[in-house]
């Protein structure tokens, strides 16, 4: 008897679902189809090599006897990860070793003794839109950018990290003392960012880039105290302070790659 319920009751519950309608697929009506153009949503990923320098060269402390100055030449890389959010606009972030506009020395006159070299590195995030503003041809593109970043060093904390005492005998035919403290003011600094590129494309995927940023630091992230005292003088004191900023001129490679599709009308 209850081989039979089972089989009875599947049979009904069987036809109940085969009788039940089928939801037919949403598709685009075809008046507004013809007026839809299919836009591949677009990724791309890169590499740059930039030449960095900082506008500010130096400081001059003690007319011959002593200079101090910070000298900020260096290569930086990073990567690069992007959005195009249209035909001419892109979102673009990443990561860098942003270098230290923050490498100091001081040279003791006429020995050419060096103290304080010290630099630090900081990684810097950048947010930045840019903005296709030209296009001669279909290969050859010019964009703007402007955006913010965020630059950051976790490695050493607030307050004096280093101290360095040194003795020059003779200086000029005196003896100087000189003595240099390093204090870490800020580990994080906003920045401002705004440059342009040129974007050749090598092909349907491979893009070169030339490009020229210039960033400006919202905030000082440490400082060189530097006191000098010659023979029995009185000791005389300055200071020279950190701040990222300047501006990076070079080279890139992108990678597009699809990630999907999306719709536009023909009047985007």
């Amino acid at each position: 008897m209850k081989t039979r319920f089972t089989l009875l009751f599947l049979l009904v519950t069987g036809l109940a679902f085969s009788q039940t309608p089928t939801r037919p697929k949403w598709k685009i009506p075809e008046t507004v189809a013809q007026r839809l153009v299919v836009v591949p949503t677009r990724l791309y990923v890169g590499f740059d090599m930039g030449y960095y320098h900082n506008s500010r060269s130096g400081s001059e402390m003690g007319g011959r006897i002593l200079n101090a100055f910070r000298f900020n030449r260096e290569l930086v890389p990073g990567l690069t990860l992007g959005w195009h959010l249209n035909r001419r606009v892109s979102l673009e972030t990443g990561i860098y070793n942003l270098p230290s506009t923050l490498d100091y020395k001081v040279e003791i006159h006429p020995t050419s003794s060096e103290l304080g070299g010290l630099g630090i590195q900081y990684a810097m995030i950048p947010l930045r839109l840019r903005y296709r503003i030209w296009q001669p041809t279909r290969w050859l593109t010019a964009n703007a950018q402007i955006g913010v970043a965020l630059a950051f060093n976790n490695k050493i904390q607030k307050g004096r990290f280093e101290r360095f005492n040194a003795v020059y005998p003779p200086v000029w035919g005196d003896t100087m003392q000189v003595t240099d403290n390093a204090v870490m003011i800020h580990n994080f600094s906003p920045l401002l960012e705004a440059g342009l590129e040129l974007n050749a494309r090598l092909n349907t995927h491979l893009s070169f880039i030339l490009y020229g940023r210039g960033l400006v630091g919202l905030q000082t992230l440490w400082r060189n105290e530097i006191t000098y005292q010659i023979n029995q003088e009185a000791p005389r004191q300055t200071s020279l302070s950190a701040r990222a900023g300047g501006y990076t001129l070079g080279l890139g490679l992108r990678f597009t790659f699809k990630t999907g599709k999306r719709y536009r009308t023909v009047w985007d």
